[in-house]
């Protein structure tokens, strides 16, 4: 057992983060896409992308309320827990 599974008394909460950091890279990578396809006025583009962004938005969403529903309310964390 890793010494963050010990600390924490379970799994490390760092798989489900990185998940959640593609999910936001996914996002991120699609601002370029939007941005100039609303600057070129194609606008059936930006709204496919833009719902794009939004599904994504929403996986990363759940997987953020998977990570926080599996964190340990009662146990000392090393990183900060703001709930």
């Amino acid at each position: 057992m890793n010494i963050i599974a010990r600390l924490i008394g379970g799994a490390s909460p760092f798989d489900t983060l990185s998940q959640h950091l593609q999910k936001v890279m996914e996002c991120v990578d699609l601002v370029i896409p939007i941005l100039h396809a609303a600057l070129e006025g194609d606008t059936v583009r930006a709204k496919e992308i833009a719902e794009q962004i939004f599904a994504l938005e929403q996986e990363a969403d759940e997987i953020k309320i998977e990570l926080r529903d599996s964190l340990p309310k009662a146990k000392m964390l090393p990183v900060a827990r703001p709930d």
